[in-house]
């Protein structure tokens, strides 16, 4: 039995990039706010405005570091859009407004890199608004051409970092041959389906598919004879599992299957249907979860229940023209 180096991991269970960045934007803020206080650039500067705005930076840098947890991502960029927006109200020079400028998009780029795109779009707005709130308090020439040139920013900067995670969080998780999901996507979407199905209690099961001969494949026509036969297998099996069915390519020729909501039984018949339409040859094992099964133990067992299986039945030469379909490339779902 092969093992399955795959471990499900919690949010929580290692210090995100968010919360390192989080902590990193607090604290630049919170030093900025306090150079500000410690040497006004000039003597209408608000001193104790941002002696405030340095404490308050400091605080939840320092929450965010002992007690990790979102909530202080979106109390960071809040204070952050709302004290830059009292300080474009009192800065007295226009060197400074256009530098809070700047700032504003901060932290509109780390709310689209790290929040949810809905999320960002409010904050971006939010800190288009709360900049021009503040050039009506403390007008000067050129004030509507910097608020439109840091809007124009923020908004870009938005939605520009927003589909660039989107587009890399898609490609993390994806196989690209197949267009199913990887080891990192199984992890991830698995992870979400055991801990429902454990507070529900409904059943799930996992299946492990292992093709029949595919090495032969390989071996007499060519590795680009194989992936036509994946990409074929990938796309018939799409046309069959329901929305809420996680299928995955670990690697190779081997497949998962996480069946919320569905007994052994079910996931039997599933298996069934799956290699009626496929044109090629595979073996299986399913288990159903018990309560406190992790995906590394579901995956070790329906494991043994494939070799099993495979033991059982007689080694099989696999024709070449069952395994090469006519395939020429099967595109990514966006």
């Amino acid at each position: 039995m092969r093992p399955h180096p795959l471990t499900v991991t919690t949010p929580d269970a290692r210090w995100p990039a968010e919360r390192k960045a989080l902590v990193v934007l607090l604290s630049v803020s919170s030093f900025s706010s306090a150079m500000g206080a410690a040497v006004p650039m000039s003597p209408a500067a608000p001193v104790r405005l941002n002696m405030v705005l340095a404490v308050l930076g400091a605080l939840l840098a320092i929450g965010a570091t002992v007690r990790p947890h979102r909530a202080w991502s979106y109390a960071g960029v809040t204070a952050m859009i709302v004290g830059l927006g009292l300080l474009t109200a009192s800065t007295a020079t226009p060197a400074g407004t256009a530098a809070l400028g700047m700032s504003f998009t901060w932290a509109a780029a780390f709310s689209a890199f790290f929040l949810p795109r809905v999320v960002a779009r409010c904050y971006g707005v939010a800190a288009v608004l709360a900049f021009g709130a503040g050039l009506l308090s403390n007008p000067f020439y050129g004030a509507a051409h910097v608020w439109f040139l840091t809007s124009l920013t923020a908004v870009v900067a938005v939605e520009a970092v927003a589909a660039l995670v989107s587009r890399l969080d898609h490609a993390a998780v994806t196989d690209p041959l197949t267009g199913l999901l990887n080891r990192n996507g199984l992890q991830r979407e698995a992870h979400a389906a055991l801990a429902a199905a454990g507070r529900s209690g409904s059943p799930l099961s996992v299946a492990v598919v292992d093709l029949d001969g595919f090495k032969a494949v390989n071996d007499q026509h060519g590795h680009d004879a194989g992936d036509r036969v994946l990409a074929e297998l990938a796309a018939s099996w799409r046309k069959e599992v329901r929305a809420g069915d996680i299928v995955a390519r670990l690697g190779g020729d081997e497949f998962v299957l996480v069946l919320p909501d569905t007994s052994r039984a079910d996931a039997e018949d599933l298996l069934t249907r799956l290699a009626a339409v496929s044109a090629t040859p595979w073996s299986s094992g399913v288990v159903t979860s018990r309560p406190g099964n992790e995906l590394r133990d579901l995956l070790v067992g329906a494991d043994r229940e494939l070799y099993a299986a495979k033991a059982r039945r007689p080694r099989q030469v696999v024709l070449p023209e069952q395994r090469v379909p006519d395939v020429q490339t099967v595109r990514t779902p966006t």
